[in-house]
């Protein structure tokens, strides 16, 4: 979506948003975990942006032992795979301008992912990195399922868990989940939730022309 008429401006207000959004996590995230030294929260920041998953510890982010943490890194995941140009619109209190298709799509993906990959870890023994004989309960069901879900989902790839030690259930729809991806226009992988919504007009157009072949219809997405 074309934001401004010169690609030079579209590009100068891209690039001031993404810094903008750079230096908030780096600061929630210091702000929030003493703990944390302040190049790894920069490196988490830069590669969580990015949707790029990098870390400089070998236990990623469940090396850090901090649920404060890891609510900023997931949030900012969800940042980075929603449209760019939505946050322009923001900006300008156009708010109208985030009712589209693909946005919705993209939330009621994740939530969904999020629900069903907590659901079948509840009660089922805990996968940490370094092992462990717990079990998950609810919350701490939810706590890592989530995580894990939407890392996949965006192509993000920081973890908390030893998700290949997890029931075969919640894994089935971590592969779904990466095949259906982001937003279009945002730094996330996959297949993007745009093209699953024109696919869905596209056909919902082909099975109303099998039905009533005579008539004249517009395909609009």
């Amino acid at each position: 979506e074309r934001i401004h008429t010169r690609a030079k401006e579209t590009a100068s207000n891209l690039w001031q948003l993404y810094l903008l959004r750079t230096l908030d996590e780096i600061a929630l995230l210091v702000f929030t975990n003493s703990d944390m030294p302040f190049f790894d929260a920069v490196c988490i920041s830069f590669s969580n942006i990015s949707t790029g998953g990098f870390s400089v510890r070998n236990e990623n982010i469940a090396s850090y032992q901090s649920g404060a943490t890891e609510a900023i890194v997931l949030i900012f995941m969800i940042l980075g795979s929603i449209n760019f140009s939505l946050y322009f619109h923001l900006l300008r209190l156009k708010f109208f301008r985030i009712y589209v298709p693909d946005f919705f799509l993209f939330l009621a993906s994740a939530l969904l992912g999020c629900i069903v990959v907590s659901f079948f870890l509840i009660g089922q023994p805990q996968a940490g990195l370094e092992g462990g004989a717990a079990t998950y309960s609810w919350l701490d069901a939810i706590r890592q399922g989530s995580f894990q879900a939407l890392s996949v989902q965006t192509s993000t790839g920081f973890i908390t868990a030893n998700y290949d030690r997890w029931p075969f259930a919640s894994q089935m729809f971590l592969l779904l989940l990466m095949f259906i991806g982001g937003m279009s226009g945002s730094t996330s992988g996959g297949i993007k939730t745009s093209r699953f919504y024109i696919l869905y007009k596209i056909v919902l157009h082909r099975l109303e022309s099998l039905y009533r072949p005579d008539s004249v219809r517009k395909l609009k997405i």
